[in-house]
C-alpha cells in the first residue's frame, strides 16, 4: 500500500526491444518472443505509464534508457540466456542444430570484439 504523497518507482524490461548481434534475425526473433512469452507480460516496460496512471499515481514520468552490452558472458548473465536457450531448444522453439550453430556465432563474435546486446529499460515513477 502507497501512503498519500509516497512515491513508486518501478523498473521493468521490454523483451521485445532486445535484439543480439550476431545470428539470423529469424533465430533471434524466435528466441527473444520465447523469452517474453515465459512472463506473464513480456512488455510490461512499455505499459508501465499506463499502469501506473489507471492506478490513480500523479506526475507519472517514464524514462527508457537502452541496455547495450558487447560482451557475451555479461549479456547471458542479465538475460540467463544458457536457461531460456535450453528451454528453447526443449520447447522446439529454436532447433538444437540451430541454437549450437548461434551460440558458435556468438562465441565467435565476442572473441574478435563484435557481439552486442541491446534492449530497453523502462523506469516508471509517480506520486499518491
Amino acid at each position: 500500500m502507497l501512503r498519500p504523497g509516497g512515491r513508486l518507482v518501478a523498473v521493468e524490461p521490454d523483451w521485445g526491444t532486445f535484439v543480439i548481434d550476431p545470428g539470423s534475425m529469424e533465430t533471434v526473433r524466435s528466441f527473444f518472443c520465447f523469452c517474453s512469452d515465459q512472463f506473464a507480460d513480456g512488455a510490461t516496460g512499455r505499459k508501465l505509464y499506463r499502469y501506473l496512471w489507471e492506478r490513480g499515481l500523479a506526475d507519472v514520468e517514464v524514462r527508457s534508457e537502452p541496455l547495450v552490452i558487447h560482451d557475451l558472458e555479461t549479456a547471458a548473465r542479465v538475460i540467463n540466456m544458457e536457461q531460456f536457450l535450453a528451454a528453447a531448444q526443449e520447447k522446439g522453439a529454436i532447433r538444437r542444430d540451430e541454437a549450437a550453430a548461434w551460440h558458435q556465432e556468438m562465441k565467435n563474435a565476442d572473441n574478435q570484439g563484435r557481439f552486442t546486446f541491446a534492449g530497453t529499460i523502462f523506469t516508471a515513477s509517480g506520486r499518491r
